[in-house]
């Protein structure tokens, strides 16, 4: 998700239902499409499945740089999501 701005108050806006598109390779995905993780280009930059279909996105998987998050971390962004993506 690089080059986005996640400043406080910017976040929300700049990622749930935009399209992953412009800077990340072409995926045709949301960021973040509200109830559905597996059709959320996030879940798959996190998961490491962001090369594969549907993403066919680019990069490393997130955080980059950084080890790869616990399963019990995805898990609570999958349903994050899952529950509708709430801005809470």
């Amino acid at each position: 998700m690089q080059g986005q701005n996640l400043s406080a108050g910017l976040t929300y806006t700049n990622v749930v239902g935009v399209a992953a598109n412009e800077l990340l390779g072409g995926s045709g995905l949301k960021r973040v499409l509200p109830s559905r993780p597996d059709s959320s280009y996030l879940v798959h930059k996190i998961q490491g499945t962001h090369l594969l279909p549907p993403s066919l996105g680019s990069g490393v998987q997130m955080p980059e740089g950084h080890p790869p998050l616990s399963r019990v971390t995805i898990n609570l962004i999958r349903n994050w999501i899952l529950q509708g993506a709430k801005n809470n």
